[in-house]
């Protein structure tokens, strides 16, 4: 198990308590997610879950939507609570200069059960037709995260 913490955290003290991994995982399907964009009520999603950053990542890009949609969904997964006490646009996916995505809190919004305070680590692929995400939180204890200042 450290091995796998070490692979997808960094370094982490020996004597880090492992209070929870939180885990979620999410597939949208690529095409469906075509059809909606295409739509007035799908733009209106598109402004309303998702930052100005991310929608200008996003444009008018099925394949991107679908991965962004999928990567939120798998945060509020991992977060235990679905999208209830967090609302979609609070949960922020950026991109390192390298493209490889990360996560933020949007502006000083507080998670669920202190999610905003985890350490998280986040990937998306394509399958086929469909955007796959995982995203996974290390709690060191109850709302806490090592590392934080």
């Amino acid at each position: 198990m450290s091995s796998l913490l070490q692979t997808l955290f960094g370094e982490i003290p020996d004597a880090a308590p492992f209070h929870n991994l939180q885990v979620g995982i999410d597939a949208e399907s690529i095409p469906e997610c075509a059809e909606l964009l295409s739509t007035l009520p799908g733009r209106a999603l598109l402004e309303s879950r998702f930052t100005e950053q991310e929608r200008s990542y996003i444009g008018d890009d099925p394949e991107r939507f679908a991965g962004r949609w999928a990567l939120k969904e798998a945060v509020s997964k991992a977060l235990g609570t679905g999208f209830r006490g967090i609302r979609p646009i609070d949960i922020e996916i950026l991109r390192e200069s390298g493209g490889r995505p990360y996560l933020a809190p949007a502006g000083s919004v507080q998670w669920p059960n202190d999610g905003h305070r985890w350490m998280w680590a986040i990937s998306v692929s394509r399958a086929g037709d469909a955007a796959i995400a995982m995203a996974v939180a290390f709690v060191s204890e109850p709302g806490t995260c090592r590392g934080e200042d």
